[in-house]
C-alpha cells in the first residue's frame, strides 16, 4: 500500500548551507550529516529510539515535524474485533482439517511434481490482522523569520543524538532529539546563542498521519499536554496516550493553552514557551512519554487472548513526576552513557576507513560504487555501525524490532510492518557483535504471543497435541494460523517459521552459556517447537526410501506444494541437533523425548541433494534416476525441477549455508547424517553445489523484487563460501542499490516514495562480520568448532581491527588487528577475570574439585582450608560476573582455580606436597580445576598463564624468588601443560589414587636476565610480532603467494623450501615431530593462513607412524584427512577452541618446485 508522503511543513531556501560537517559532528566520523532538510520520510528523515518509543526528524528550522511511534500501537487484533482468534480454524473443524491435510498428502505422494496451486482449505481470512501504526507528530514552531545560514543536521551514532543547527538573524540555534532507554522517554532540546530563544509552541497533530483519528488533547497541568486517542474509529481499536511536558530556563514561562471546543471536534491544546522582552532565556526542552493498553502477558487462554492491560493514561500519569524531576543535562547523560555502554564499550570495528567530513552523507552515498575503491570503506563502516545503532534503538523493550524496527508513518504500513523473514535477519549480528541485550524482547515475544495460541493451531490444523506451531506472518496478537489471501501455495504454508527462530534461541545459549535463562525460557521454547515437528514428519510414501519428510511443503516463497523441501528438512534437522546439544544443561529429565528426537532425526532426509544441472535442490530427487552434471548445484526440492534461470529473492534451500550450518559443516558420516541419507556426496561437492545454486539465484534484482535484504543474504552466503569478490560485490551492490540518503534500506528503491524495510540494515552488519570472522555451528557438542579469521577480506578494507567479537561456545571476546600488507595480531579475552580465592569461597572451590576429580584423588575440606589460610596468594580463582537472571543480583562466581603451596624441594614428593614452607623457591601445584560447565572454553589455559604471570611479576619484588612451578598430572593432560610451558620430567613416585602420575616443571623468570640452566628464552609478544625480519624470506614469499581458490578447506600446507628447516624446531621431543619455530602470520587475506602462535602446532613427517593430533581434548577433534601423495609434512594443531592455534585454513601455493 502506498503511504502518505510526509514533507516538512514550511520549506525555506537555505542560503548558506554548511560545506563541511557541522562543528558538533562526532570527531570519529561515526554519524550521518546533511546540509538540507529532509523531504521524503523513508529516504531522508533520521531515526532515534529507545525500543519503547521511537521518532524520526527531518531537521526543520522554524518548524520541526517529529514523527512519533509507540512500539505496541497496532490496529486490528482483539481491540478491533473481540472474536479475533489469530487466524485459526474453529475447534469444531479439527476433524475436517485432518481429512483435508490427508487429502493433500495423498495427492502429493501420488504426484510430487505438484499441480496443487493453492491450499486455501487450510487458510483463513486475515480478519483483523492489523498493522503497526504511526502515532502522530509533534510540531515544534519558533516565532522567527529571515534568512537561514550555517545549516546542518546530523545523526550522532556515538551518542544516539539527532541534531540540527542553523543561524537565523544573529542567533545560533541548535535542536537535539533523542530517546532514552533508562527513562523510557524522548526529549527534544533547543538552545540559542548570541541572543534569546524565540517564542516556541509545541502541538500534537494527526494531520500528516494518514488514517489516525483525531485524539483528545488537553492540558494535564500548566506545563504538560495529555493526548488520549484510539488507533481507529470504527471499530475504535487500541487506545494510546502521550504526555508532553515542556521546560525552559527560569527567565521564560511555560504554559498550556486549552482551545475552545468546536462543535463535533475533540478538545485541543498546545504548550507554549514564552520569552519575555529583555529576558535571557537560551534553552527549552520537551519530554514525552507514551503507551497503549496492550499487555503481552494477557495473550493466553487464561486472559481469553485479549492482550488487554491497564489503560495508558493512568500508567503515564504515575510516571510523570519521575520524568519531571530530571533536568536536561541529567537526562542527556543517562542516555549517552547508556548508548555507549551498549554500542561501544564491548565491541568496535575498524575497516581502515578514512572519514570524509567534507561531503554530506547523501553525497557520499551518491558517489559510492559497486566494487569501488578503498574510499568505499567509510560508508561500509558507517552502515555497519548504523545497523547496530538501529537494533539497540528498537529492541530493548517489550517487543522485538519489526519489519521497520520501531519507525513507521501512517496507520497502515507495508506488510503491516510485522514479523516475517525479517525477524530472523534482524538479529543475525546481535550475538557476535555484543548486542545480546537486544534479544530479550525477541524471546519474550515468542514465548508470550506465539507459543500459547500456537499450541491451539497445532491441535486444530495438524491434529498434533504436542508442542506449538506458527506460520508465515506474525502480528503482536498471536496470529498463528495460516494467513489467507494471494497465492497461498507460495507462502502461507510455512510451519517452519518457529523452527528458524529457534536458531536464535540456541545461539543465545551457545554464545552466553546462561544456564539459568536456558532452563527458564530457552529450553522450554526449543522443546515446544521440537515436540510438534517430531510428530509432524512422515514416511516418504512416494520415493519409499525409508526417510521421513515434511508434507505438504513449499520452498518459501515458491511453488510447487510438494514434499521434503530442502529448507524445511535442513532447519528441522538443526532444531533436533540443538535439542540434543542443550538437553544436559536444561534440567529436563524427559529422556523419552530426547530419544524420540534422536530416533526421528536418524531417519530424516536432510534436504541436501544435487540436481541435474548441479544445483542444490530445494525439495529432493531420487538417486537411482538422478543425473549429476560436472557443474554441481543444490536442489531446492526433493523432485528435481529447479530452474537455472530462477532468480527468486529467497535463498531458502541454502539456509544451511548461512545462517545455518547443515551445508557449511556438512558431514557425510552415518553418525551425523543418519540412515535416511545417501552418503555419495562429499563436503566439497555439497559446497560446490551450493555455490552453483547461489550463482544462478542472481544478484538480488529478480523480477519478483528489488530489496536490500536479499542482497545482504547473498553477501553473507558468498562469504561463507569464501569467495571474496562475490562477497564484496553483493555487499557493495546492496549499499549502492537499496539504501537511501538516510541509509534506510528501501524496497523498490527507484519508487519516488519507496518502502522502508529495516531487515537489510540489520543483515548488512551480519554479512560484514561473516566476511571477517566465521564460527558456524556444528551438529554435535563433540564436534570441534572451526573459527576462520578474515575468510573474505576485500581490498577495499586495507587494514583494520575487530574488538570484542563474541564467539559461539561462550569462548569470550575475540580481538584482531588485520592488514593486507603487514602482520596482524590476535587475542581473546573471555568474560572471565582472575582474583585470589577468599576464605568464604573455599567451599565453592571444593565443590568444583569434587566435580573434577575422582573421589580417591579429590582434596579434603581440611586441606583446602589450610591451603587458603596459609598460601592464599597461591590460591588463584577464575571468575565470571554472576548476573542472576531472576533476581537481578550481581556478584562473582568461581568457575575454576589453581591452588598450591611452597616447598624448598626441587622435585615433588609426598612430603613436599603435604607441607607449606614460606619463602621457598618451588611452587607445588595441588589442583588445576575448571567447573564442568565451563570446560573446553580455554579458561584452564588462561588461568594457568595468569598464574605464571603473577608469580613472575611477584619475583620483581621478592628477595626469595619463585624459581619453578612443579605439578603432577595424568598422561592425558601432558599436552595441556606443555602448551602452558611445562616440560615433561617422567613418571612420579607420588601415589595418589589408582592412576599413575607424571611430574612436570615450568621454570620461572626471576625478574632478571639470568635463567636456570636448560631454560629456553621466551620472546615477548612485541618480539614475536616485531616484523618481517624475524621470519625467513622463503616463508614470507610463500605466505604472499595467492592461495589455490579451488582448494578444499583443510589443515594441509605444502611446499615450503628447504624441507621446512626454516620454520621447524626439531626438538627431539618425539620421533618424527617438530614444532613451529616462528610465528606464521598472514600478511594478506589470500595467503591461505591465519595467525599461528609459536610452538603450539606440530609438523609430522609423512613417514612417521605418529599421526594422532596432539591435544588434551582429543575427543573434540575431527579425524585427520588423508595427506595427498605430494605432501611430506603435515601440520596438526591442538584443540581449535584455544584460539592461539587457529592454524591454516587453505593450502599455500608452492614457492619452488620440489619443496618439502
Amino acid at each position: 500500500m502506498r503511504r502518505w508522503l510526509v514533507r516538512t511543513l514550511p520549506v525555506f531556501l537555505l542560503l548558506d548551507a554548511a560545506t563541511t560537517a557541522p562543528s558538533g559532528f562526532p570527531k570519529s566520523g561515526n554519524g550521518l550529516w546533511y546540509n538540507q532538510t529532509g523531504n521524503v520520510w523513508s529516504r531522508e528523515w533520521l531515526p532515534v529510539g529507545n525500543g519503547h518509543l521511537a521518532a524520526t526528524v527531518p531537521g526543520g528550522t522554524q518548524q520541526e515535524t517529529t514523527q512519533l511511534n509507540i512500539e505496541t500501537l497496532w490496529s486490528g487484533g482483539p481491540f478491533s474485533d473481540p472474536t479475533y482468534n489469530g487466524g485459526n480454524k474453529q475447534a469444531s473443524e479439527q476433524a475436517a482439517m485432518a481429512s483435508v491435510m490427508q487429502d493433500y498428502r495423498d495427492w502429493i505422494f501420488h504426484n510430487v511434481t505438484g499441480d496443487i496451486d493453492n491450499i486455501e482449505d487450510l487458510t483463513t481470512d486475515q480478519g483483523q490482522y492489523g498493522s503497526y501504526a504511526g502515532a502522530g507528530h509533534l510540531l515544534a514552531s519558533l516565532t522567527t523569520s529571515g534568512p537561514i545560514s550555517n545549516y546542518g543536521r546530523w545523526l550522532d551514532l556515538d551518542q544516539g543524538l539527532a541534531v540540527t543547527s542553523w543561524t537565523q538573524g544573529d542567533v545560533d540555534l541548535t535542536r537535539t532529539t533523542f530517546c532514552s532507554n533508562p527513562t523510557k522517554s524522548c526529549i527534544q532540546h533547543i538552545s540559542a546563542q548570541n541572543g534569546p530563544l524565540p517564542n516556541l509552541t509545541y502541538a500534537f497533530s494527526v494531520a500528516l498521519e494518514s488514517g489516525l483519528p483525531a485524539p483528545n488533547i488537553t492540558c494535564q497541568n500548566f506545563t504538560s499536554l495529555l493526548v488520549n486517542g484510539f488507533v481507529s474509529n470504527s471499530p475504535p481499536g487500541m487506545s494510546y496516550a502521550f504526555v508532553f511536558s515542556a521546560f525552559a530556563s527560569p527567565s521564560a514561562r511555560v504554559q498550556c493553552i486549552q482551545f475552545p471546543v468546536a462543535f463535533g471536534a475533540p478538545p485541543n491544546a498546545t504548550l507554549q514557551v514564552i520569552t519575555p522582552a529583555n529576558a535571557t532565556n537560551t534553552e527549552a526542552w520537551i519530554t514525552w512519554i507514551g503507551d497503549t493498553e496492550y499487555d503481552m502477558n494477557a495473550g493466553d487462554a487464561a486472559h481469553n487472548f485479549s492482550f488487554a492491560g491497564e489503560k495508558p493514561v493512568p500508567k503515564l500519569q504515575a510516571r510523570l513526576p519521575i520524568i519531571a524531576s530530571s533536568d536536561y543535562q541529567t537526562l542527556l547523560k543517562q542516555h549517552t552513557d547508556d548508548i555507549k555502554s551498549v554500542l561501544s564499550d564491548s565491541f568496535a570495528l575498524d575497516l581502515g576507513q578514512k572519514p570524509n567530513v567534507d561531503l554530506p552523507t547523501d553525497a557520499l552515498r551518491s558517489q559510492y560504487t559497486v566494487d569501488g575503491p578503498q574510499s568505499n570503506a567509510y560508508l561500509d563502516w558507517l552502515l555497519f555501525n548504523y545497523g547496530r545503532y538501529l537494533l539497540a534503538s528498537s529492541s530493548r523493550s517489550v517487543l522485538p524490532a519489526n519489519l521497520q524496527g520501531k519507525w513507521a508513518n501512517g496507520i497502515s504500513n507495508a506488510w503491516s510492518a510485522d514479523a516475517n523473514i525479517n525477524l530472523q535477519m534482524n538479529y543475525w549480528a546481535a550475538e557476535m557483535t555484543g548486542l545480546h541485550s537486544t534479544t530479550s524482547s525477541l524471546f519474550n515475544y515468542i514465548e508470550k504471543t506465539w507459543a500459547p495460541r500456537g499450541a491451539y493451531t497445532a491441535q486444530v490444523l495438524y491434529n498434533i497435541s504436542q508442542g506449538w506451531v506458527t506460520h508465515n506472518e506474525m502480528n503482536i496478537f498471536g496470529h498463528t494460523g495460516m494467513k489467507g489471501g494471494g497465492n497461498t501455495a507460495e507462502w502461507a504454508d510455512y510451519p517452519e517459521s518457529a523452527v528458524w527462530m529457534m536458531f536464535h534461541v540456541w545461539d543465545h545459549f551457545d554464545y552466553t552459556n546462561d544456564v539459568a535463562w536456558w532452563k527458564a525460557q530457552g529450553w522450554p521454547l526449543l522443546k515446544g517447537v521440537a515436540s510438534f515437528h517430531v510428530k509432524k514428519l512422515l514416511p516418504d510414501l512416494h520415493f519409499n526410501d525409508s526417510t521421513l519428510v515434511v508434507a505438504p511443503c513449499n520452498s518459501p516463497e515458491q511453488v510447487p506444494i510438494t514434499l521434503g523441501c530442502a529448507h524445511a528438512q535442513q532447519v528441522i534437522w538443526q532444531l533436533f541437533n540443538a535439542v540434543e546439544k542443550g538437553f544436559d544443561s536444561s534440567g529436563d529429565t524427559d529422556t523419552a523425548f530426547l530419544e524420540e528426537v534422536r530416533s526421528v532425526r536418524t531417519k530424516m532426509d536432510k534436504g541436501l541433494r544435487i540436481g541435474s544441472w548441479g544445483q542444490l535442490q530445494g525439495n529432493i530427487p531420487t538417486f537411482e534416476n538422478m543425473k549429476v552434471s560436472t557443474t554441481i548445484t543444490n536442489l531446492e526440492w526433493k523432485v528435481d525441477q529447479d530452474s537455472p534461470s530462477d532468480t527468486h529473492r529467497h535463498l531458502s534451500h541454502l539456509i544451511g549455508l548461512y545462517p545455518g550450518y547443515a551445508i557449511t559443516n556438512f558431514d557425510p558420516s552415518p553418525s551425523v547424517q543418519g540412515t535416511g541419507v545417501s552418503r555419495r556426496y562429499s563436503k566439497s561437492q555439497i559446497l560446490s553445489a551450493a555455490g552453483t545454486s547461489l550463482l544462478h539465484r542472481g544478484n538480488g534484482t529478480g523480477p519478483d523484487a528489488d530489496s536490500g535484504w536479499e542482497k545482504a543474504w547473498r553477501a553473507a552466503a558468498w562469504a561463507q563460501l569464501q569467495n571474496t569478490s562475490m562477497f564484496y560485490h553483493e555487499l557493495s551492490f546492496a549499499l549502492s542499490e537499496n539504501f537511501g540518503p538516510n541509509l534506510f534500506s528501501l524496497y523498490n528503491p527507484y519508487d519516488p516514495d519507496p518502502i522502508f524495510q529495516i531487515d537489510a540494515n540489520f543483515g548488512f552488519p551480519a554479512a560484514v562480520m561473516n566476511g571477517l570472522l566465521q564460527a558456524p555451528d556444528v551438529a554435535s557438542i563433540s564436534t570441534p568448532l572451526t573459527v576462520t579469521l578474515l575468510p573474505t577480506l576485500p581490498p577495499q578494507w586495507p587494514s583494520g581491527s575487530i574488538r570484542g567479537a563474541r564467539i559461539r561456545g561462550d569462548l569470550g571476546r575475540l580481538s584482531v588487528d588485520f592488514c593486507r600488507t603487514s602482520l596482524f595480531t590476535m587475542a581473546t579475552s573471555p568474560d572471565i577475570f582472575f582474583d585470589y580465592v577468599s576464605a568464604d569461597e573455599t567451599d565453592s572451590a571444593l565443590e568444583i574439585e569434587k566435580q573434577g576429580y575422582p573421589a580417591d584423588e579429590a582434596g579434603t575440606e581440611a586441606s583446602f582450608r589450610l591451603r587458603q589460610s596459609q598460601a592464599g596468594d597461591l590460591f588463584l580463582g577464575a571468575y565470571e560476573q554472576n548476573a542472576d537472571s531472576t533476581s537481578g543480583s550481581n556478584s562473582r562466581k568461581l568457575v575454576g582455580y589453581i591452588c598450591a603451596t611452597l616447598s624448598p624441594a626441587t622435585s615433588l614428593t609426598h612430603h613436599s606436597m603435604s607441607t607449606h614452607v614460606p619463602e621457598s623457591s618451588s611452587v607445588c601445584i595441588h589442583s588445576v580445576c575448571v567447573a564442568p560447565s565451563h570446560q573446553h572454553r580455554g579458561i584452564g589455559l588462561a588461568l594457568m598463564k595468569e598464574y605464571i604471570a603473577r608469580l613472575e611479576k611477584a619475583n620483581e619484588a621478592r628477595s626469595a624468588k619463585y624459581e619453578r612451578v612443579l605439578l603432577i598430572a595424568h598422561e592425558e593432560l601432558r599436552d595441556f601443560y606443555e602448551r602452558a610451558g611445562f616440560e615433561w620430567l617422567g613418571k612420579s613416585d607420588v601415589v595418589h589414587g589408582s592412576k599413575p602420575w607424571f611430574e612436570m616443571r615450568r621454570v620461572l623468570s626471576l625478574g632478571t636476565s639470568s635463567r636456570e640452566e636448560g631454560e629456553e628464552g621466551r620472546e615477548s609478544p612485541e618480539q614475536m610480532l616485531s616484523g618481517h625480519q624475524s621470519m625467513p624470506p622463503g616463508v614470507l614469499e610463500a605466505l604472499h603467494r595467492p592461495s589455490n581458490t579451488s582448494a578444499s578447506m583443510s589443515k594441509l600446507i605444502s611446499d615450503f623450501p628447504n624441507a621446512l628447516s626454516d620454520v621447524l624446531d626439531s626438538n627431539g621431543k618425539r620421533a618424527g615431530v617438530s614444532t613451529n619455530k616462528y610465528d606464521l602470520l598472514c600478511p594478506r587475506s589470500d595467503c591461505g593462513s591465519v595467525i599461528l602462535k609459536k610452538g603450539v602446532a606440530e609438523w609430522v613427517e609423512r613417514a612417521s607412524v605418529q599421526m594422532e593430533p596432539p591435544g588434551y581434548d582429543k575427543h573434540r577433534l575431527p579425524p585427520l584427512p588423508t595427506p595427498p601423495e605430494t605432501a611430506q609434512w603435515w601440520l596438526i594443531t591442538p584443540s581449535p577452541m584455544a584460539f592461539e592455534n587457529i592454524g591454516f585454513t587453505r593450502p599455500v601455493q608452492p614457492v619452488t618446485e620440489g619443496g618439502a
